[in-house]
């Protein structure tokens, strides 16, 4: 974090043009950079801030039983890659999303209620792609449009976590 802040602040500039003067932001975002350009008159540049969001990513954290077991599922079936495995605990990533894992060894899995919804952008596809992998719908959770626009569907985990894959459906 410290790093993308002295990125931040080093290729942020300002750029003048007659009275004005334009800011011309480049921000680092993930694997790409953004750039901003805003106009300003000189007399608002000491009133001027810059403001980051200070919330960017939420990562589920789900109860495990057996943590091998829960790294085979997520790897060989739903095609995650481990980026953190420790005493107890247990992280896997695929595209943009990750996912933790705390060891809860005496977890009821008939009373375990962890749920995740992940958001993607191609739904038909992921679907048949997981069904070609033989992994198993839930029997509530096959693939159909919601009333609040989404096409989703779901699995269950080795410890009954839901997981709940959803595309919005523009009308």
């Amino acid at each position: 974090m410290n790093q993308d802040k002295a990125i931040f602040k080093s290729q942020c500039s300002a750029l003048p043009i007659k009275n004005n003067e334009i800011l011309v932001l480049i921000l680092p975002f993930k694997s790409a950079y953004y750039l901003f350009v805003v106009p300003y008159k000189k007399h608002q540049k000491k009133h001027f801030k810059i403001h980051q969001n200070m919330l960017n990513t939420i990562c589920p954290k789900l109860p495990m039983r057996d943590k091998n077991n829960t790294k085979i599922f997520y790897i060989n079936q739903l095609g995650f890659h481990e980026t953190g495995n420790y005493e107890g605990y247990l992280i896997v990533e695929k595209d943009d999303i990750e996912i933790h894992f705390f060891e809860y060894k005496t977890l009821d899995i008939n009373e375990n209620y962890g749920q995740v919804y992940i958001r993607t952008n191609d739904i038909d596809e992921l679907y048949h792609s997981l069904l070609n992998n033989n992994t198993q719908i839930h029997p509530n959770g096959k693939l159909q449009t919601k009333p609040w626009g989404q096409k989703e569907f779901s699995l269950t985990d080795p410890d009954n976590n839901l997981l709940t894959f959803g595309q919005e459906m523009y009308v």
